[in-house]
């Protein structure tokens, strides 16, 4: 299980392309230590996005 930090919901681990579940990143849940990452809901956000340019 993990904690997404974008949509704040607990989920299971399905070890998709789309889910970035941190290695150091941790958050508490109902007094419970959980891996905090970000789900696929925030694929739709990213993908309209443009590299940054000097």
């Amino acid at each position: 299980m993990y904690y997404c930090i974008f949509c704040k919901n607990l989920h299971s681990f399905r070890y998709t392309a789309e889910e970035v579940v941190f290695k150091s990143g941790f958050h508490y849940y109902d007094s419970k230590l959980y891996h905090a990452g970000l789900c696929q809901q925030l694929q739709p956000y990213c993908k309209n996005e443009q590299p940054a340019t000097a």
